[in-house]
């Protein structure tokens, strides 16, 4: 049997798609019941667009199951055949590192190799921040680390919430890149969320209007 790295790479080339038919959910309550009717691929990244509470947010939680529908299915294809929605990477806007160990450990748990670790934390520019601590770490640092940590685990689909929220723009941009050129490379399904028309352009991402 191939390794994780095998498998991604056989998969680029060949047509993964995310089906949400007739989707609802709602909060309880007098909240408005959300529903989505999309089908993406891989063909494209997806940068999902609305006003704050819209429901972004919660459209990646639909998918990721941190929240369950009350009608409507959701299923993922890769090669044709239906696929677990397990089978993902999500970067939350609360998503949490280990302060007590390095961050090269934190990376780690993405069961990424030494140099996939050390060739992604350069292109993010962390490199230099491998041994210390991710407790000592600033916000703009701590939220490349967790991109490094999402992206280099080995799913067909990655989801990303506002990924570039607090990066100055030299740091955007670096992130930007390491985001485009990862997900290509693999032939993952790349959905983010995102208010900045310049990282749409930037990841070449389909718009969605919720």
């Amino acid at each position: 049997m191939g390794s994780a790295t095998d498998l991604i790479q056989e998969r680029k080339g060949f047509m993964i798609t995310l089906h949400l038919n007739n989707l609802r959910f709602s909060h309880g309550g007098k909240e408005k019941e959300l529903t989505y009717d999309f089908v993406f691929s891989n063909e494209q990244p997806v940068a999902i667009q609305g006003e704050s509470g819209v429901g972004k947010t919660t459209f990646l939680d639909l998918i990721a199951g941190f929240l369950k529908p009350y009608g409507g299915e959701i299923y993922m294809t890769d090669k044709g055949e239906k696929k677990s929605l397990a089978a993902l990477a999500y970067l939350r806007q609360d998503a949490p590192l280990f302060d007590h160990l390095s961050v090269q450990k934190n990376i780690a748990f993405s069961r990424a190799s030494p140099k996939e670790i050390l060739e992604t934390a350069e292109g993010l520019g962390v490199a230099d921040l491998l041994q210390k601590k991710t407790g000592e770490l600033s916000g703009g640092q701590r939220q490349r680390v967790l991109l490094a940590q999402t992206l280099l685990q080995k799913r067909p689909l990655v989801l990303l919430d506002e990924p570039f929220k607090g990066l100055d723009q030299e740091n955007k941009e670096r992130a930007v890149k390491v985001v485009k050129s990862l997900t290509e490379h693999k032939g993952q399904l790349l959905i983010f969320t995102t208010h900045d028309e310049r990282e749409i352009e930037a990841l070449g991402g389909k718009k969605v209007l919720l």
